[in-house]
């Protein structure tokens, strides 16, 4: 294929296929591409026809599936990116993925014309900085995200972390007092966060607790009257909040309104 570029490079035993086109555009408006391996990094150079949003995505199974857009990625990549020629994306392969088996790697670097993908798709943001989990709650006060508690490789957890989305970056907060716990529910209201509910190593909870942003402080509030259970479903409507549905020693239906 014309822009298509292959190497192999012994140090690290890697095939690189490059695909460069536009995922909503008819026309590519990515050629003339070029890799090099430097170290632990590889460095692509392409020709951009007109201002595009720039990804790169990469596969090692052979192009079947993609991961992506990759985050440690530096130089002429991210929104906006400006035309030109000699374009340079550095990537840093081992900061992203560490030791994996790079043998049939394929890397692709996408454009989307900005004025075709001005709504209905996604970008990827920062990395939750908290690591993997399961069964973790989230809501928004404000301007902010929130994220906590859940269980991960070691067990059931109750740090807590604030997402800001002008800065695209996390911060650590004051970690949920109820104790390790996963499977919970949470809400919003007004500029107060809630989580109550859910299971520890103890068995499933309904203590309930609210969250102020502003002095990064929990304040216990009443347990739910809804008995103990795991695995529900919570929501705000104006300043009152909604539980219901989840497991208890079975399923449960019911429903149930709170005024904080």
């Amino acid at each position: 294929m014309k822009n298509e570029v292959r190497m192999k490079k012994l140090v690290i035993s890697i095939v690189i296929f490059c695909s460069l086109f536009g995922t909503v555009a008819a026309q590519n408006n990515v050629s003339n591409v070029r890799v090099q391996q430097s170290d632990e990094q590889l460095i692509i150079t392409y020709d951009l026809s007109e201002n595009a949003d720039i990804e790169v995505h990469v596969s090692f199974d052979g192009g079947v599936t993609f991961r992506g857009p990759l985050q440690h990625v530096l130089g002429s990549v991210g929104k906006d990116t400006n035309q030109g020629n000699d374009k340079i994306i550095v990537w840093n392969v081992f900061r992203e993925f560490g030791d994996v088996d790079y043998l049939n790697t394929v890397i692709k670097v996408v454009a989307n014309n900005n004025a075709m993908t001005s709504g209905n798709y996604w970008t990827r943001k920062s990395d939750f900085a908290g690591g993997y989990r399961y069964g973790a709650v989230g809501f928004s006060i404000g301007s902010k995200g929130y994220i906590g508690t859940g269980k991960g490789s070691k067990g059931h957890l109750n740090d807590f972390w604030e997402y800001d989305p002008v800065s695209n970056s996390w911060t650590r907060k004051a970690d949920f007092p109820g104790g390790l716990r996963a499977e919970a529910v949470g809400f919003s209201i007004g500029n107060k966060g809630y989580i109550g509910t859910g299971i520890s190593a103890d068995g499933r909870q309904s203590d309930f607790w609210e969250y102020d942003p502003i002095s990064n402080s929990w304040t216990q509030k009443a347990y739910f009257t809804g008995g103990i259970r795991k695995l529900s479903t919570g929501f705000s409507i104006d300043n009152k909040g909604y539980i219901g549905t989840g497991s208890a020693a079975y399923e449960i239906g019911d429903f149930w309104e709170i005024t904080p």
